[in-house]
């Protein structure tokens, strides 16, 4: 109800930061309606997770909207003139839990002028914006608010689809179109339902309806996707229809606190959000652990992610590693009944040396890569033994540690259903360009065999929805070294209840 200056703000913003869990709705009765009061809102630093959404005291009443604390700046409010200034904003309810007065302190800075004389709100029937809007932050809210202050009639929103996702930082983390739109709709219905008719429509090429359909009168982008909006009014032209104008809204800042992530990216972005969920837990563990048993990790992902050398930071963190590459490698050991099996089943031109003899693994390789039956025979009669020999190893090995955390290197974990013997699953990502580009140096493939072998496996998104950790090589080596101890840590105190030991550095 104060001055607005932008140091009152943050000041505000911490103090909710350190009460409000969940959703924070932003107020300013001093404030005009313009896109200048939008960015202010939403681009100041706030605690990671806290959801601001700005209103205006002109705005409808949404049904949806209760109120546990009031926060105010206004010293000489009653509690019933509390109440009633929540029910200004929000639908309220009996019995409001708290109301708080924060001291508004003398003005360290000048006022905020937001007003905008050039301004006016529905200066255009029909508005469109575009974005992928994964996990939906600050960014995305200026950028759907500024649309809906500006548009009449209709707002329509593109979101980039499926196709479109594949260069992407770690695409494999983006949420759902049906998510993302989901999310998108809530925040518009919710800060501005007497707004324009929201049209959300998924974006299966760059440009989107703008540049396909005449009746547009104007554009909302970021700094990020100007580029884009020139495109579709080249595309605008090229059909005899007029250029729209481009309102251009800022980005917003990061989150106070927030891990620095290796990309090239200083403002807020959905691309620095899904590297922070790399070591972070994404799903509960798939069991319990059991008190004096070992706590088994499945390791999985797909040929060239690094799985390996993950493997290789968890035994220096003290974890016991269980190769079942290397199992595989003693599952049809001459002498042993899978030798015999495979031999009886593939013919003796699998072991070159006659019927004692080593099997050849390429040409055993070979002779089912193409033939989805013979792969099977082969599994039938491989995974059961490399099962056995793994459990063999994850209770008579050597404890190295308490608790004993064991993990269970498997590229072909999920195929195998393996992840029964585990108490979790951690996932290793990588782009597939990435993958074939790895696959072509180390193994000396082609770029085609490379496809075809990655094309034989489960796509990492099939493998995500086991994965209670996903982590990524596709950086320099300390920031998988910084996931793989972000993860190990909250392993031991979060799921085991132990403290890391001096052997992790952590």
């Amino acid at each position: 109800t104060q001055a607005i200056t932008r140091h009152h703000l943050q000041r505000l913003l911490r103090l909710a930061g350190e009460r409000v869990r969940g959703r924070l709705y932003l107020c300013l009765e001093r404030a005009p309606l313009t896109p200048r009061t939008i960015s202010l809102c939403y681009s100041q630093p706030t605690r990671p997770g806290l959801d601001v959404r700005y209103l205006h005291p002109d705005w409808p009443k949404h049904a949806g909207r209760v109120c546990d604390l009031l926060m105010h700046d206004c010293p000489s409010l009653s509690p019933g003139q509390a109440v009633d200034l929540a029910n200004r904003y929000l639908a309220g309810r009996p019995g409001m839990a708290e109301a708080l007065t924060v001291e508004h302190p003398e003005p360290e800075e000048p006022e905020e002028d937001l007003a905008d004389p050039d301004w006016r709100p529905d200066q255009f029937a029909n508005v469109a914006l575009g974005g992928t809007f994964d996990r939906l932050h600050s960014g995305h809210k200026i950028l759907l608010a500024t649309g809906a202050l500006l548009a009449s009639r209709v707002l329509t929103i593109g979101i980039t689809g499926p196709g479109l996702l594949g260069n992407k930082v770690l695409p494999d983390l983006i949420q759902s179109y049906r998510e993302r739109a989901a999310a998108v709709v809530d925040f518009l219905a919710d800060t501005r339902p007497d707004g324009p008719v929201y049209h959300v429509t998924e974006l299966a090429e760059p440009l989107g309806p703008p540049a396909r359909q005449a009746d547009y009168q104007a554009l909302v982008a970021s700094p990020e996707t100007r580029s884009g909006c020139d495109r579709i009014n080249a595309a605008r032209t090229a059909a005899g229809w007029p250029e729209l104008p481009v309102h251009c809204v800022p980005f917003a800042q990061e989150e106070e606190g927030a891990t620095p992530a290796p990309i090239n990216e200083t403002k807020l972005s959905s691309s620095t959000g899904r590297y922070r969920l790399l070591g972070a837990p994404l799903r509960p563990p798939l069991r319990p652990p059991v008190p004096g048993r070992p706590y088994v990790l499945g390791l999985t992902g797909g040929s060239g992610s690094g799985k390996s050398s993950v493997g290789r930071r968890l035994a220096g963190l003290g974890a016991r590693v269980v190769d079942c590459d290397r199992l595989g490698h003693a599952a049809y050991a001459p002498g042993t009944a899978c030798h015999r099996r495979l031999l009886a089943e593939f013919g003796p031109e699998i072991a070159p040396d006659g019927p004692d003899g080593a099997i050849d693994r390429k040409a055993l390789g070979r002779r089912v890569f193409a033939d989805q039956s013979a792969r099977q025979r082969l599994n039938d009669i491989v995974w059961p033994e490399i099962r056995r020999l793994a459990l063999e190893a994850v209770h008579s090995g050597p404890q190295s540690a308490s608790p004993d955390v064991v993990v269970l290197d498997a590229a072909v974990l999920l195929e195998a259903e393996w992840q029964c013997l585990c108490h979790e699953v951690w996932l290793c990502l990588i782009p597939k360009r990435e993958a074939v580009k790895r696959l072509t140096e180390r193994d000396g493939l082609t770029e085609e065999a490379a496809q075809a072998r990655l094309a034989a496996q489960l796509t990492d998104a099939d493998r995500l929805s086991w994965a209670s950790v996903a982590l990524c090589t596709l950086w320099e080596p300390e920031a998988t070294q910084a996931q793989v101890e972000l993860a190990w840590k909250r392993l031991l105190r979060e799921r085991l209840g132990a403290t890391p030991g001096p052997q992790s550095n952590l």
